[in-house]
């Protein structure tokens, strides 16, 4: 069985009964062990994908850290510094609402409506002027002439101008027009006797 005394057949009273003293033996072997000897308190060491230890990361890791946690202590884990400032000038301006009392604001509140002015919705109609007037950073596209697609996008601007493809767009569009001077022919024949 497991500890190799015996060979031969057993049954299962006998299999659960070795087993169970197997077990005790493990767990009276591990209680007799000192905590220092299991590991405990043991520094980490950290190893490469060969079973190396990585002696710079283990020399970083396992330092003294009772100076580096009290610098830590006050750390806001997860948020950045950009989200913890809008967080903080989002309680300020709570506050101040709270000083100015329950009709502080109305519609001639003049902080209320730049506020309102400068939110996008998606739903307004004048937002692509807007946003065309402000000086924001626009896509820079391919200037010049480039082969005509069904979906009309441009190529981007580092395109060299010249066209990969393999003809089935200009196929699509020369079936189209042909279609469409047909149906005009078509149409020239049917009305011509009238």
């Amino acid at each position: 069985m497991t500890t190799g005394e015996r060979a031969g057949l057993y049954s299962a009273d006998e299999i659960v009964a070795e087993n169970q003293r197997h077990h005790r033996k493990q767990m009276d072997e591990l209680k007799k062990l000192k905590p220092e000897e299991a590991g405990k308190d043991a520094p980490t060491v950290f190893r490469d994908k060969r079973g190396r230890p990585l002696a710079m990361l283990n020399q970083m890791v396992n330092q003294d850290r009772s100076d580096w946690h009290d610098e830590t202590a006050d750390m806001e884990w997860g948020v950045g510094k950009v989200d913890r400032e809008a967080k903080q000038m989002q309680e300020e301006e709570d506050a101040a609402e709270k000083e100015r009392g329950y009709h502080g604001t109305t519609i001639h509140d003049a902080k209320y409506n730049d506020r309102k002015r400068e939110q996008v919705r998606w739903d307004d109609p004048m937002a692509k002027y807007i946003a065309k007037k402000s000086k924001q950073p626009t896509k820079r596209l391919y200037q010049g002439y480039c082969p005509p697609n069904r979906f009309d996008i441009r190529p981007g601007y580092r395109w060299d101008g010249v066209d990969r493809s393999n003809g089935f767009e200009a196929n699509i569009y020369l079936k189209s027009n042909e279609a469409s001077a047909r149906a005009d022919q078509q149409l020239k024949w049917a009305t011509a006797d009238m």
